[in-house]
């Protein structure tokens, strides 16, 4: 099981072939779907839709995220909490409404992240830079300030992995540290948990800013502080397949 869930896998596939703009797009056109049409239908579609691309990928399952307990714990607390909310349907006397409508936001979410995991997975880092700043660069055209934005946003996606991967070392150190004494158990418990999430957010904040700061020394060190200009854009007909098909899926979700 993979505990890097933005890692690269470097296999081949008519997905891998994608360029990175067209994935994005798709991504994007997809996601606008999902977000305006929430529907059971549309969630169900995409679903689908993910597990016949992840297929067509040759993706291993092995590399699905598996999430802690502390956040299934967390959603079943907020299961209960919507169920005591009601409404429209009721059976035997128990309102449903609540609990269906938190359900299909926990769906949308799963499929939501699904579909940006496949974009992590079947993409490299620096193709997804250079495809944000190959997006964006005809907005030069009216004043955007494309060579700062495009900057910032390759190292936003370079810095992603630093940033999980000093998560994980801190959940790593925090797993370490002992239980609290009999006596701190009952509401001091709770205090003592309070305070070591604390803790570990601060030592996340305070490790990401000296990796940033490691980076912007590295950067300054070569001469350059932006980020090199993107290959000129090959458009492909399987690319624009994609974003067509995206696209129109996206269109005919808001028509029905």
């Amino acid at each position: 099981m993979s505990n890097d869930i933005l890692r690269d896998v470097p296999i081949d596939s008519p997905v891998r072939r994608l360029r990175a703009e067209a994935k994005l797009l798709s991504m994007v056109a997809l996601s606008m779907a999902l977000v305006f049409e929430p529907t059971w239908i549309m969630i169900g579609i995409a679903a689908l839709l993910g597990v016949a691309i992840f297929r067509l990928a040759n993706l291993p399952v092995a590399i699905l995220p598996r999430p802690p307990a502390m956040l299934m714990w967390g959603l079943f607390g907020g299961m209960i909490g919507a169920s005591a909310s009601g409404g429209d349907p009721v059976v035997i006397g128990l309102g449903l409404g609540g609990l269906l409508d938190y359900l299909r936001l926990i769906c949308l979410g799963i499929v939501l992240l699904f579909w940006a995991g496949m974009l992590a997975w079947t993409t490299g880092l620096a193709e997804l830079g250079a495809g944000l700043r190959r997006l964006i660069h005809p907005l030069r055209r009216i004043g955007v300030p494309t060579e700062e934005i495009g900057t910032v946003l390759a190292l936003t996606v370079r810095a992603l992995p630093l940033v999980a991967d000093e998560v994980r070392v801190v959940a790593d150190i925090t797993m370490t540290r002992p239980t609290p004494p009999p006596s701190k158990r009952g509401f001091g418990m709770i205090i003592h948990g309070f305070a070591l999430a604390v803790d570990a957010a601060v030592a996340v904040v305070v490790g990401t800013s000296r990796r940033a700061r490691d980076m912007a020394k590295a950067m300054v060190s070569r001469g350059s502080t932006s980020a090199p200009h993107p290959d000129p854009m090959r458009i492909r007909f399987s690319d624009v397949l994609a974003v067509v098909c995206a696209v129109t899926l996206t269109v005919v979700s808001f028509m029905v």
